[in-house]
């Protein structure tokens, strides 16, 4: 057989594509835990370096011209805030990459008994199990989280 140039290039091809079919133990790509956001949709994603989180900003349908524009706020709105911790990324040094779900708050725009809009929060997880039910830090954390602005995207 002779060898060409073409040869060595489908050679290197199939050295390559084995190499790759090896097992790496050890490293896992994904989060460590999931978020299944069913018929949410992403308003925005952000990153807190000093707390070491990555959260995003699920809404429901009724959230999207709110969270861009700016408008008044609708009842049925779902606003849900998962917070993620941050492990070091084993694949690209200096990266940090999603581990456990350290939080997840919901927040609702409802019609209350006097016939007002307002917005009901509810912690569904915290991993450390903290409760904020009722006190300033509830309405705070409703600010933060309305106050999001979502994602533009081009086109």
């Amino acid at each position: 057989m002779k060898i060409t140039g073409v040869n060595i290039v489908w050679g290197a091809l199939l050295l390559l594509g084995l190499q790759s079919c090896r097992v790496k133990n050890g490293y896992q790509l994904s989060p460590e835990d999931i978020y299944d956001n069913g018929d949410l949709h992403v308003i925005t994603s952000w990153f807190n370096d000093k707390r070491h989180t990555t959260s995003v900003l699920y809404g429901n349908v009724m959230t999207d011209t709110i969270a861009i524009e700016g408008e008044k706020h609708i009842p049925g709105e779902q606003y849900t805030l998962v917070t993620w911790h941050q492990q070091n990324n084993p694949l690209w040094f200096g990266s940090q990459i999603s581990e456990r779900i350290a939080a997840i708050e919901l927040v609702t725009i409802v019609t209350d008994d006097a016939g007002y809009i307002v917005p009901q929060y509810n912690m569904v997880y915290h991993a450390a199990s903290d409760s904020i039910s009722g006190t300033q830090l509830e309405q705070e954390r409703i600010d933060y989280i309305l106050s999001r602005k979502g994602a533009q995207y081009p086109g």
